[in-house]
């Protein structure tokens, strides 16, 4: 979990966003449509996520693709009571 480990160390130091992200929809390219085995021009979830730097500068970026009907988003939220 790496990944897990670089974000916690990035996130306690960080006074700005650590990352951004945008979702959206898209059609799937030719070359992609061949690797994840579905029609070129098919519907798909596209996931563009950038990770921060302490002063604000990207020093990662993912790009994700997901055909129609095979991506499943869940998150759970949590109340800071110390407010």
């Amino acid at each position: 979990m790496l990944c897990g480990r670089i974000c916690a160390s990035v996130c306690r130091r960080s006074r700005g966003p650590v990352a951004r992200q945008e979702v959206g929809a898209t059609p799937i390219a030719k070359a992609i449509a061949a690797v994840l085995a579905v029609k070129s021009g098919s519907p798909g979830l596209l996931i563009k996520r950038e990770y921060l730097s302490e002063a604000e500068r990207i020093f990662e970026m993912t790009r994700s693709i997901y055909p129609a009907g095979q991506f499943r988003y869940r998150s759970e939220l949590h109340l800071d009571r110390r407010a």
